[in-house]
Formats: structure tokens, C-alpha cells, sequence
């Protein structure tokens, strides 16, 4: 799909939008907005000491946690969030960026 919007894709990739989160446990959703057949890419760096921030996906019982150079491949339409961070401010620090393809780019397109 990304090869039919050139303009919209991040060159070379299969993505159009990546989002970056710093120190941010995300509240239990389902993500739209992407391209429903899509799978959203996920990596995550860290530094300091911290606990939590497990990426979990209630449905199968699973999380996951993320460090530096993991990189990950899920369902994002599936119900999924991270836990808290525990750790004292200003040491440490989770960077999870977030790969995908918005859906209806297509559309943009003359």
C-alpha cells in the first residue's frame, strides 16, 4: 500500500506514521486509524532503572517487555496497553516508537 503513496510513505519503508511515546503507559485500546490488514512494528529503547511497561494483550495472557534492539510484530486492532512505569523521574527513560501505515492515504492521492 505504501508504494501507491509515495508522498505519504517514510522513504523506503512500509509505513507512513510513526509514534513515539517517552515515559508513557498506555491505558488498555485497540488502534484505528491504521490499515485494518496492517501490523503495527514496535521498538523500544531504554536507559536507567525502571520496572513496568510490560505490553500486554489480555487476550492471549501475554506481555512483553521491551528493550533496547527488540522489535515487535502484532495485531494492534487487538486490545492491548502497557502497565505502569516504577522508577524515580528523571532516571530513566522508555522510548517505544510506533511503525504503521495510515489507513485511507489512498484517498490523497490525484
Amino acid at each position: 500500500m505504501a508504494s501507491t503513496t509515495p508522498g505519504y510513505a517514510i522513504e523506503g519503508t512500509a509505513f507512513s506514521t510513526v509514534t513515539v511515546n517517552l515515559n508513557f503507559a498506555t491505558a488498555c485500546h485497540r488502534d484505528s486509524g491504521d490499515l485494518a490488514e496492517g501490523a503495527g512494528v514496535i521498538t523500544c529503547f531504554t536507559s536507567g532503572e525502571f520496572a513496568g511497561g510490560t505490553l500486554v494483550f489480555p487476550k492471549w495472557n501475554l506481555g512483553f517487555n521491551l528493550s533496547n534492539g527488540d522489535v515487535l510484530l502484532c495485531n494492534v486492532h487487538e486490545l492491548h496497553g502497557n502497565l505502569p512505569l516504577v522508577g524515580v523521574k528523571g532516571e530513566y527513560q522508555r522510548l517505544s516508537c510506533v511503525f504503521y501505515y495510515r489507513e485511507k492515504l489512498q484517498d490523497c492521492v490525484e
